[in-house]
C-alpha cells in the first residue's frame, strides 16, 4: 500500500482505528493449552515491522524466546505490575493488508491473567497493549515518511542537478555561439584584409616589372 493511501487511510478513519485499536478480551491457544488473552488489531504496518516492534515490547519485560511463531517472556518483571514476576506468551496473524491481529496471554502465577479475577492487574497490561499498538502504527507511518521524504530530498537533489547541468550545456552553446560569431567577423575581415594584400601584391608586382623593364634597357 502507498504512503499517501495508508495517510488518506489513517485521517479518513481515524476514529474507527483509534476504536478498533482496544484490546479485547478473548481465548487463544498457547503452549500451555487456551488461556485467556487480551487481543487487538494493528492497522498497516507490515509483518516485518511488526515482529521487530513485538519483539521490542516484550523485551521491555525480559528475555524474549521465540518458538513456532509463539512468543514468550518467563519470568518477566514490570516496575508498574509490582515485585512479582510473570509469564507472556503472544502469537499473531497477518493476511495480505489487513491489519496484524496479534493476542497475549499473561501467566500471573498458577493464574492466567482476566478481567474477572485481576481486574486491576487486567487494567494495567490492557493500557500497555493498546499503548504498543498505538506505538506500533505510528512508528510505521513514521518510518514510511522518513523513507519517503528521503526519496523526496533524492529527487530534489537530481533535479537540481539537471537544472545545473541544462545552466551549464546552455553557457556552453552560448560561448560557442559567440565564439562562432567572433570567428566569422575575423573570416570577414580576413577576407578584407586579402582584398588589400592582393592589391598590395598587384602593385609590388608592377614595381619589379618596372624595374626589370629598366633592367633590359641597360643591357
Amino acid at each position: 500500500m502507498k504512503l499517501t493511501q495508508l495517510l488518506f487511510s489513517f485521517l479518513i478513519t481515524g476514529v474507527a482505528i483509534c476504536q478498533s485499536m482496544r484490546v479485547k478480551e478473548g481465548n487463544m491457544t498457547i503452549s500451555k493449552g487456551s488461556q485467556t488473552s487480551l487481543s487487538i488489531e494493528i492497522p498497516f504496518v507490515d509483518e516485518s515491522f511488526f515482529q521487530d516492534e513485538l519483539k521490542s515490547f516484550l523485551k521491555d519485560w525480559g528475555k524474549c524466546k521465540e518458538n513456532k511463531g509463539e512468543y514468550c517472556v518467563l519470568l518477566g518483571e514490570w516496575k508498574e505490575y509490582g515485585k512479582k514476576t510473570f509469564d507472556v506468551y503472544a502469537r499473531y496473524e497477518k493476511k495480505n493488508d489487513n491489519p496484524v491481529y496479534v493476542s497475549f496471554a499473561v501467566d500471573l502465577g498458577g493464574a492466567f491473567l482476566n478481567s474477572k479475577d485481576h481486574s486491576a492487574q487486567f487494567e494495567l497490561f490492557k493500557k500497555s497493549i493498546e499503548s504498543f499498538g498505538r506505538s506500533c502504527a505510528s512508528n510505521y507511518i513514521n518510518s514510511l515518511l522518513e523513507k519517503e521524504n528521503k526519496a523526496l530530498k533524492n529527487m530534489e537533489k537530481e533535479q537540481k542537478e539537471l537544472e545545473e547541468d541544462k545552466s551549464d550545456l546552455e553557457k556552453e552553446i552560448e560561448d560557442k555561439k559567440k565564439r562562432n560569431d567572433d570567428n566569422l567577423k575575423k573570416i570577414e575581415e580576413n577576407k578584407a584584409t586579402q582584398e588589400k594584400k592582393k592589391d598590395a601584391i598587384k602593385t609590388q608586382t608592377g614595381k619589379i616589372q618596372e624595374i626589370e623593364k629598366k633592367k633590359k634597357d641597360i643591357f
